[in-house]
């Protein structure tokens, strides 16, 4: 199983991508900024796992992920 981390989870990019990649079975990171309102994007999609930083955290991924990844999707900003 792939591990991919996708920070802007919830954005127009994201969102179908995320769906795309759920349907794969891969194991999705998904990084979305504390409080965010549009978490109802993402439901429904088991293979996720919200992870609420800011992105100027993103050095604290490691913490939320272990062992390494196999692509990361930087879409937010």
């Amino acid at each position: 199983m792939r591990k991919i981390v996708i920070t802007g989870a919830t954005g127009f990019l994201a969102v179908p991508l995320i769906k795309l990649l759920a349907e794969e079975n891969a194991k999705i990171y998904a990084v979305v900024r504390p409080n965010s309102l549009n978490l109802e994007r993402l439901d429904g999609i088991a293979e996720i796992e919200l992870i609420e930083l800011a992105l100027s955290e993103l050095n604290k991924l490691p913490d939320f992920i272990e062992g390494p990844i196999d692509v990361f999707y930087h879409f937010g900003w």
